[in-house]
Parts: structure tokens; sequence; C-alpha cells
């Protein structure tokens, strides 16, 4: 069933889930840089995503560029960051956790690993970044059960992020 805006819908990339086997489809329409999420057979709506709850990516972009402006003041992990264009990065993670708050797809598991296989980050860093992304959500108005369910779905891919 098409998004209810009548534009095409454009499905995540990469190791894309066959929709024929999903209950529930989040798709993306391009025309009006909104998403429509919680199609079901039968074209009946299911819960909204977090991604959609929060604002989408505009909400999301911001939250990311207060969760860098944190990031880049540590000690720890500041330097990750040296010569790297942030507004790339920026848009990068916004994507990412896009993700995370179960909008549209951008990285594979094995992207993920790519990305991050030459950078030495280790158990602490990346509870540094799960303690700065905690407190951003909150300082976001986001509510403490959403955080949680980010951030497990961020510790999900610690073993994709953090090094052998």
């Amino acid at each position: 069933m098409p998004p209810p805006c009548g534009h095409r819908a454009v499905l995540p990339q990469g190791n894309a889930p066959d929709i024929r086997r999903v209950p529930k489809l989040t798709i993306f329409c391009m025309m009006q840089d909104t998403e429509h999420s919680g199609f079901e057979k039968g074209g009946t709506m299911s819960s909204q995503s977090l991604f959609e709850k929060y604002g989408g990516f505009s909400n999301v972009s911001r939250v990311v560029m207060a969760f860098y402006d944190t990031l880049l003041d540590s000690d720890d992990i500041g330097p990750f960051f040296d010569d790297i264009d942030m507004s790339k990065m920026v848009d990068h993670q916004t994507k990412f956790v896009a993700t995370l708050l179960g909008g549209p797809a951008s990285y594979t598991d094995h992207q993920l690993r790519q990305l991050h296989s030459h950078l030495d980050i280790q158990d602490p860093h990346f509870d540094e970044l799960k303690v700065v992304l905690s407190g951003t959500l909150r300082d976001h108005g986001f509510d403490e059960g959403d955080i949680s369910a980010v951030l497990q779905e961020f510790e999900s891919r610690r073993p994709l992020i953090v090094s052998p």
C-alpha cells in the first residue's frame, strides 16, 4: 500500500528484509521529507516509532549536534574526531541515530564494523558515548523509557564498534 501522501516509497538499501515477511513496514517519503510508519498488511496503522514521536530527521539532527558539542570537549572521545569533516559526521550520525529510533535504516552491521575497524575504540569509550547520548536525549525531552530503548539499540551494536 502506498503512503497516504501518494508519493513513491523508498525502502532501505543493503540488508533490507523481505517485506512480504515483515508485519510492520516503515517507508520514507522523499517528496515531503517525512516518513510514514506503521503500515501493516491491509493498510491499517500501528504504533508510532520513536523517530516519528520525536520529530523525524530535523529534530534528530538537533540532538546529534548537541551530542557532538559535548563529545568534542571530551579528553577521551574528542581526539577521535580530529581532522574529521564534522558536517559529514553529523549527517552520518543523524542517520545512525534515526535508525536507533526506528527510522529509516542507514547502515548494515557490515558497514558499521568496517567504518570503525581502523579506530581503537574501547569499552570505556563506548560507555562514555552511552552516557553522553543518554544525557543529550534527556536534555531534548525524551522520556526515560524511550531513552532506555535507544540505549539498548545502541548497546546491541557495541561488538560492531568496539575494537576486539
